[in-house]
């Protein structure tokens, strides 16, 4: 648990600053903040169990982290997991996990927010700032990429915590790419439709300015 906290109270002290204070002061960015909170807790109800293994559910947290920027979706993360663990233990206690779980889950999608929002900073070094470029690399292939992490960290802390547990390892990396197509597929449909209909509304979109 303390390795966990030496990674997430470092990151967090550097992104939660005064900007962030100055974001929250618009009411957009709140109404977005909300609605983008209360899609991802709906999304990550909807999970497929494993016997022995982690649950298996969509993500979002590329669209969510190219929606609001990497401060905003760092705050987003605890304030989802924090809802949904006292939700769960006002209706059904019984299947609250550990305040270890609860800590991995939290570092897990912390890590998938920063990967989202590194590859959109290579994306836009390397390829440019073009609206094709943003989807396909930033949107599509990202958030497959993200998928990978995903499984790749949830089965890590499963072997490291429970070393002894009757775990397929390789069966569930297997899954990865079948997991990794329908969450590019959603989170690329959702930041084109925004895109294309809502543009100002995603915080990490500048178009290239004309030379």
């Amino acid at each position: 648990m303390f390795w966990l906290l030496c990674w997430l109270i470092p990151l967090y002290f550097l992104t939660l600053d005064k900007k962030l204070c100055l974001l929250w002061r618009q009411a957009q960015i709140r109404q977005l903040f909300a609605a983008t909170g209360l899609c991802l807790l709906v999304l990550w109800q909807i999970k497929a169990q494993l016997p022995d293994g982690p649950a298996l559910h969509f993500l979002g947290i590329t669209s969510a982290t190219l929606l609001l920027g990497l401060r905003l979706s760092l705050l987003l993360i605890p304030a989802i997991l924090l809802t949904t663990a006292i939700a769960t233990l006002l209706v059904v206690p019984a299947k609250l996990g550990t305040t270890t779980q609860q800590l991995i889950n939290w570092t897990v999608l912390t890590v998938l927010a920063v990967q989202s929002y590194l590859q959109l900073w290579l994306v836009n070094k390397y390829c440019g700032r073009h609206l094709f470029v943003y989807i396909f690399l930033t949107a599509f292939i990202g958030s497959a990429l993200c998928t990978v992490m995903f499984v790749l960290l949830q089965s890590s802390a499963i072997l490291l915590l429970q070393p002894d547990a009757a775990y397929d390892f390789n069966a569930y990396l297997v899954m990865s790419p079948l997991l990794a197509l329908p969450e590019a597929i959603l989170n690329g449909m959702a930041m084109t439709l925004l895109l294309v209909y809502r543009p100002e509304w995603v915080a990490t979109y500048q178009p290239a300015t004309p030379s």
